[in-house]
């Protein structure tokens, strides 16, 4: 997690945003979060969608059906194309966009590197301070790997401006299935904590 969280510091360092506005979704979400409680000086906001904070996901990891739910983290460990192909379609995600994932994990190397981040992912990775940036979180309650016990026990785990939308009868895959959706809410956010203008720094009054 270290690394990842570098990396997208360094991509925004090379854009040469000192400070940005933080969208990702599940494993983008996770390493979203604990971008957003490490360094709160570079992020203006964080928007997660579908992931809730890790901290959430521990306690209904503990209270809740989300083990069955996160199954399918053991599978990927060790998965053949084919079968995450299936997989992909299996949990909500179209075809042509299953067929499309898999077509780029098929080229040399992506489908180890992309299984790498499940691979190194320790207790560690679930071990995030509360965040204090404004936070939206978006959420769809059809979401078949991640319910609604840790969606709703985040708000816990922020401590400044939170809000929760939820996408009724949507699944996990909302940035290509409900992108319509998704920005109404995501530019209100934006637009209600824009970045300050001199040099990037500071609110906006």
């Amino acid at each position: 997690m270290p690394e990842l969280v570098a990396d997208a510091l360094a991509l925004a360092d090379r854009a040469g945003a000192k400070r940005f506005h933080l969208l990702g979704h599940d494993w983008g979400g996770l390493v979203a979060w604990h971008l957003a409680a490490q360094h709160p000086d570079r992020v203006a906001t964080l928007t997660a969608v579908s992931t809730p904070h890790p901290r959430a996901f521990t306690a209904a990891l503990r209270a809740s059906a989300q083990p069955l739910r996160s199954a399918y983290i053991a599978f990927f460990r060790t998965p053949r194309l084919p079968e995450l192909r299936l997989l992909l379609v299996r949990s909500g995600l179209g075809p042509e966009w299953a067929e499309a994932y898999a077509s780029a994990l098929a080229e040399p190397g992506a489908l180890a590197a992309a299984l790498a981040w499940y691979r190194a992912a320790g207790p560690s990775t679930l071990r995030v301070p509360a965040v204090a940036v404004p936070t939206c979180h978006l959420w769809g309650s059809g979401d078949a790997a991640l319910g609604r016990r840790a969606t709703e026990a985040t708000a816990r785990w922020v401590a400044g401006s939170y809000r929760l939308h939820v996408l009724d009868g949507a699944g996990h895959w909302l940035p290509e299935q409900h992108a319509a959706e998704l920005a109404g809410p995501v530019l209100g956010h934006l637009r209600q904590w824009p970045i300050g203008r001199a040099g990037g720094q500071g609110w906006a009054s």
